[in-house]
């Protein structure tokens, strides 16, 4: 009996054991399994939107340029038409007046 009993022990002990450590080494898996997929998630998605805000800022700047060349444009040929009117128009009626004297 007392080696039976022995036996059993061992036998019991040694399953325990190696279940215990089946269950970590499958625990350890999956743990850093996840932590990975988290982890490529999280730098997928950060690579992703500066990405994108890199994206957006070198848009932005090209449009605010071009807006704003477009805007300095518009104002110059403004000024000069009207500098160019009234200069013609001072001219003209200097001329009128000369005439008339």
């Amino acid at each position: 009996q007392a080696e039976d009993q022995a036996e059993d022990q061992a036998e019991d002990q040694a399953e325990d054991q190696a279940e215990d450590q089946a269950e970590d080494q499958a625990e350890d898996q999956a743990e850093e399994q996840a932590e990975e997929q988290t982890e490529n998630q999280a730098e997928e998605q950060a690579e992703e939107q500066a990405e994108e805000q890199a994206e957006e800022q070198a848009e932005d700047p090209v449009e605010e340029q071009a807006e704003e060349q477009a805007e300095d444009q518009v104002e110059e040929q403004a000024e000069e038409q009207t500098e160019n009117q009234a200069e013609e128009q001072a001219e003209e009626q200097a001329e009128e007046q000369a005439e008339e004297q």
